[in-house]
């Protein structure tokens, strides 16, 4: 199985950062979302809000902050920006 890389703009309302493609209950695809911004970033399902339902990644403009999410075929990860219209990186394995 391949990696896949991207870069996805936010927004303060929720935005689907990837849905999964492939991954059964043994081997779920793993989703890393990493912010370097100085914006806090949340992420979560489809509830996701500013700082909460979701795990939230703080200012990162120091150091970059991220969080890995197994997901399985047809979950959706959200994220959410508390301001602006940063952009957080994915790494996304078994595409």
């Amino acid at each position: 199985m391949a990696i896949h890389g991207d870069d996805v703009a936010l927004s303060t309302s929720a935005v689907a950062v990837w849905t999964a493609n492939n991954g059964d209950a043994n081997q779920p695809q793993s989703v890393t979302v990493q912010s370097s911004q100085s914006v806090v970033v949340t992420v979560g399902g489809a509830d996701v809000a500013n700082a909460s339902n979701g795990v939230v990644l703080p200012d990162g403009s120091s150091a970059p902050k991220a969080v890995t999410v197994p997901l399985y075929y047809g979950d959706v990860l959200y994220a959410i920006a508390a301001s602006g219209t940063p952009t957080v990186q994915i790494l996304v394995n078994r595409v």
